[in-house]
């Protein structure tokens, strides 16, 4: 997938999942941070990625995020706009999002916050 999407070099791959954990927050969708490892490391592959995903069709939430077509523009966004932004933004990896199922996927660099003891300040 990341080959497709072009953001990763064709003589390159990702060796191996390291690990998966869960993201709590928001409502819109799962989160999840993988840790990869790549066959060839390089300083502009990041090995820690965001990951979300469609909420479970039965969730309360699930026909609302659709009705407001979040995740189409989410993806076209960081898939087409995000690098031209005058402001640092996610590095993309991969998206996709089917209208026949309304499966969806975006991957983009971890970005690292501030811990909540730190929010705030200058």
């Amino acid at each position: 997938a990341f080959h497709k999407a072009g953001t990763l070099p064709l003589d390159n791959k990702v060796a191996r999942i390291v690990s998966q954990r869960d993201f709590a927050g928001g409502g819109a969708a799962l989160k999840v941070i993988l840790t990869v490892e790549y066959e060839t490391s390089s300083p502009e592959l990041h090995t820690e990625l965001f990951v979300k995903l469609p909420l479970a069709p039965d969730h309360k939430n699930r026909l609302l995020n659709l009705s407001l077509a979040q995740e189409g523009r989410e993806i076209f966004f960081n898939r087409f706009y995000a690098k031209c932004m005058p402001f640092k933004t996610a590095k993309y990896y991969f998206g996709d999002i089917s209208m026949t199922t309304t499966n969806w996927i975006l991957i983009t660099e971890k970005v690292d916050f501030a811990d909540n003891s730190r929010r705030g300040d200058e």
